[in-house]
C-alpha cells in the first residue's frame, strides 16, 4: 500500500512540472522541477522492490527529492511571485519520502491519510500560491 502512495505522490511530482511557475519560473517545462519529479518517480518505482537495497535506495531518492524541492520552494516565496508548481512538488516530494520509509505491508488505515494529505495539500498549493 505504500508503493501505491509513493506511486500517486510521483504522479502529482510528475503533473507539478506542467503547472504554472509564476514569475520566479517561467519556462514550461522546467528543468530543474523536472529532475526533482524524476527523482521522485524513480524513488516510488523503487518502493515496489523487495530488497533492502530497494527500500535503501528509495529512501535516498526520496530524501533528496524532498528537500530540493523545498529548495525550490524556497527560493520560489523568496522571489515574492511563486507559481504553484513548486508547492505541488514540495507536498508531492514530502509524501513520496514518507510513503518509501513505511514499513512493509502496510495497512489501509495508515495508508489513507497519506492520500487525504497528498490531495490536501496538491489542492492547497494550487489554490493559494
Amino acid at each position: 500500500m505504500g508503493a501505491v502512495v509513493a506511486a500517486l505522490a510521483a504522479g502529482c511530482a510528475v503533473l507539478a512540472v506542467f503547472l504554472p511557475g509564476g514569475a520566479a519560473r517561467p519556462d514550461r517545462p522546467d528543468l530543474e522541477l523536472a529532475l526533482v519529479a524524476a527523482a521522485a518517480v524513480l524513488a516510488a518505482l523503487l518502493t515496489f522492490g523487495k530488497s533492502t537495497g530497494a527500500k535503501v535506495s528509495a529512501l535516498v531518492c526520496a530524501a533528496g527529492a524532498a528537500g530540493w524541492a523545498i529548495f525550490c520552494l524556497s527560493t520560489d516565496l523568496g522571489s515574492g511571485t511563486p507559481g504553484s508548481s513548486a508547492a505541488v512538488l514540495a507536498v508531492a516530494a514530502v509524501v513520496t519520502l514518507v510513503a518509501a520509509g513505511l514499513p512493509r505491508p502496510v495497512r489501509w488505515w495508515f495508508a489513507v491519510p497519506l492520500v487525504a494529505v497528498l490531495a490536501a495539500g496538491t489542492v492547497t498549493a494550487v489554490t493559494t500560491v
